[in-house]
């Protein structure tokens, strides 16, 4: 294997090791919050309750039932929120895989590592791209162009180095 190659498998590596060691956590964090939201159900209906001829314990036990409803629809949409950031993590988990499985057939000069290699490159030039054009000035410009010129490099790294 030549350094270009071995360039190339070590940026691939780094990449999964960003990508995925966040994601791993992520996913299981998530995951498990997510199931202990599932098995966490309330146990009865706090209106039922609520046929006392006092009218002010009627008041109070409705109060309390809107209260309970209103936390509940805030629990459904954070119980939602921790559903999407575990399928996001998922799908970190599963990128950062595709990384390394790349970075391991560059080593060995696999011609489906160097296409794989080349599309996921591909699509970070396009997306580091837009972000350059579309970022402001300054200092939040410079982490797409160097998403840019990273992805750039390795794709010439990836066709003319291994030549």
């Amino acid at each position: 294997m030549n350094a270009q190659a071995a360039l190339v498998a070590r940026m691939f590596y780094g990449s999964a090791a960003l990508v995925g060691v966040p994601s791993v956590l992520g996913f299981v964090g998530f995951g498990i919050l997510s199931l202990v939201l599932w098995f966490q159900k309330p146990t009865s209906d706090s209106t039922a309750g609520a046929k006392v001829s006092d009218s002010l314990v009627n008041v109070v036990v409705i109060m309390a039932g809107w209260v309970g409803k209103v936390l509940g629809a805030i629990l459904g949409v954070a119980e939602g929120l921790i559903q999407i950031l575990t399928v996001v993590s998922l799908v970190g988990t599963i990128f950062a895989g595709l990384l390394f499985l790349t970075a391991r057939g560059i080593e060995v000069n696999a011609t489906w590592a160097r296409v794989v290699g080349s599309l996921l490159m591909g699509m970070l030039l396009l997306i580091s791209g837009l972000a350059t054009l579309s970022a402001g000035g300054g200092l939040l410009r410079l982490v797409p162009m160097m998403l840019l010129l990273m992805s750039g490099y390795s794709l010439w790294l990836m066709w003319r180095g291994f030549a």
